[in-house]
């Protein structure tokens, strides 16, 4: 059997991505992932299965954060986590309305098992901690595999 494989990105620009495993001869699609950074949806002929939380990536919820050091933190979040430079957290979640701003953010340090720091300040010109506990997103490592406790 002969077969391509057909990578894609998002022509929007934005980070969607799909890869297809077609049988050459018959046309026909054998199997597709697609998905986004943190996530991957496998598809199997015309079964749909269910997605999957890539290697590298963990979710973490219920986060403070300190604007003085730029500092998120949470009680044992980062206890299986081992910094490497180019990680990255994304932030989706939380915060007072209209306060944080929802993006990727460089982590600098691992400070310890409950706190990591930023590169850049999460709410800009707010200026303020936010210790509601409501902060929520997913951190993605440089390393192939990261395990959390």
């Amino acid at each position: 059997m002969l077969f391509k494989i057909r990578a894609t990105a998002d022509a929007s620009g934005g980070n969607a991505w799909g890869i297809q495993f077609i049988d050459d001869v018959a046309g026909m699609e054998l199997a597709r992932w697609y998905g986004f950074p943190a996530s991957a949806a496998p598809r199997i002929g015309s079964n749909v299965l269910p997605g999957q939380v890539l290697n590298g990536t963990i979710a973490v919820s219920g986060m403070n954060w300190t604007d003085a050091t730029k500092r998120l933190s949470k009680t044992g979040a980062f206890a299986g986590y081992a910094w490497v430079s180019g990680d990255i957290i994304t932030l989706q979640t939380g915060g007072p309305p209209g306060t944080v701003i929802y993006q990727a953010y460089s982590i600098t340090a691992k400070i310890d098992n409950n706190t990591i720091e930023l590169a850049d300040d999460i709410n800009g010109p707010t200026n303020g901690d936010i210790s509601d506990g409501t902060l929520g997103g997913f951190v993605t490592s440089c390393r192939r595999a990261l395990r959390m406790n």
